[in-house]
């Protein structure tokens, strides 16, 4: 976030950009998504790696992936799943990534 700070403020003054619509309630917003997004999933992340290694931790977040297949499917936006060779390649892709995961884990 830091550093496209220069890139915005000359873009602004260059008039390429035009910042008066920028409310205070929206740069607030913007802050507290990009401590949440950045801030806090490093912490969390560096958290895991201290406490359980960094190869579980890494492959831990490679279960993102079946997780958010789940939740596409869940709420009906799974649009890729439509062609069933995509459809196989999606699900069997899933599940080699839990069994990964579990087989690192045990």
């Amino acid at each position: 976030m830091l550093g496209s700070l220069p890139i915005v403020l000359v873009s602004a003054l260059c008039g390429a950009i035009d910042l008066s619509n920028v409310t205070s309630k929206l740069y607030g917003v913007m802050m507290l998504k990009g401590l949440i997004d950045n801030l806090f999933t490093d912490y969390l992340w560096s958290f895991a790696v201290l406490h359980i290694g960094p190869t579980a931790a890494n492959v831990g977040l490679s279960i993102e992936t079946p997780i958010v297949a789940v939740v596409d499917l869940m709420t009906g936006n799974a649009t890729y799943l439509a062609n069933s060779k995509s459809a196989a390649l999606s699900i069997s892709g899933a599940i080699v990534i839990l069994f990964g995961f579990v087989g690192l884990k045990y």
